[in-house]
């Protein structure tokens, strides 16, 4: 990594407020702190943090996701997931490191490792969606995620299922 890229990931460079509502797509070379409403894909050279308050649908890559309100979508975080007490996370979880505080609620599917999570970093967006993994936009309308996350043991990433033909 080059010296002025790691100014950008140390640092807090961005901010989400409380009061604000975000939709669409996302990319930085700092950090992030949401205390408001994300709905999109972020991706994000240094650290995401979400408040207690904050939520978060869609698709985050970032190098570190530390959270303490509630994600419904798909983070790659590259180095570390946190997820602090009061946090909900529902999808699908790839990472380094998972840490997971007395409290916090995780349902869905998650793999770990290095390996595993520089494949789904380097998968492109297109190739996701022509697999069948949702690619999450600002033209989605819908609150709620169609389908259940399903890990596909076939291959190296997840997939979603209509919730009619998924099982439990």
């Amino acid at each position: 990594m080059k010296k002025d890229e790691r100014k950008y990931s140390d640092s807090l460079t961005s901010i989400l407020g409380g009061d604000a509502r975000f939709e669409g797509t996302l990319e930085l070379k700092g950090s992030l702190r949401i205390d408001g409403s994300f709905r999109g894909t972020l991706t994000c050279g240094g650290s995401v943090t979400i408040g207690g308050d904050g939520s978060f649908h869609g698709e985050i890559r970032a190098e570190e996701v530390i959270l303490g309100g509630q994600i419904s979508g798909r983070v790659l975080a590259r180095k570390l997931m946190v997820l602090e007490a009061t946090s909900k996370l529902e999808g699908e979880l790839a990472c380094g490191t998972l840490h997971v505080n007395e409290g916090a609620v995780f349902n869905g599917t998650s793999v770990m490792g290095e390996r595993a999570v520089e494949e789904l970093f380097n998968e492109p967006l297109k190739q996701l969606e022509a697999s069948g993994m949702p690619v999450y936009d600002d033209e989605e309308s819908g609150d709620e995620m169609e389908g259940e996350p399903v890990r596909d043991r076939t291959g190296n990433g997840f997939h979603f299922s209509d919730s009619e033909s998924s099982s439990s």
